[in-house]
């Protein structure tokens, strides 16, 4: 069998086919991404929404308990700074480096 095409001309070919299958799996990949980011954004919101309905009615219920106007927003306020301070600990707590096989192998 006597091929026409040169190499160089089925390497083209080869590297041509290869980068339109990139960009169709690119394309499936940013779709579904674009879908995930905006769920996640969205139920984003509406967390937000509920803390802030929650926190005012919690602030409402403590000023009818205390008698005060004062006091619940520095009560909701400092538990909320807390809940952040926590969630800022957590988020950014350097995790210990996972062992690699080679020092598996040292320790055994």
């Amino acid at each position: 069998m006597e091929s026409t095409e040169s190499p160089s001309e089925l390497f083209r070919e080869f590297v041509q086919g290869l980068a339109n299958y990139v960009k169709a799996l690119a394309g499936e990949l940013a779709k579904a991404t674009g879908k995930k980011l905006g769920l996640f954004a969205a139920a984003s919101t509406c967390l937000i929404l509920a803390l802030i309905y929650l926190s005012m009615a919690l602030i409402n219920w403590l000023t009818q308990v205390l008698m005060s106007p004062v006091w619940p927003y520095v009560i909701v306020g400092g538990i909320l700074l807390l809940a952040a301070a926590i969630l800022f600990m957590v988020g950014f707590r350097k995790k210990p480096k996972e062992a690699e096989h080679g020092d598996e192998e040292a320790d055994e």
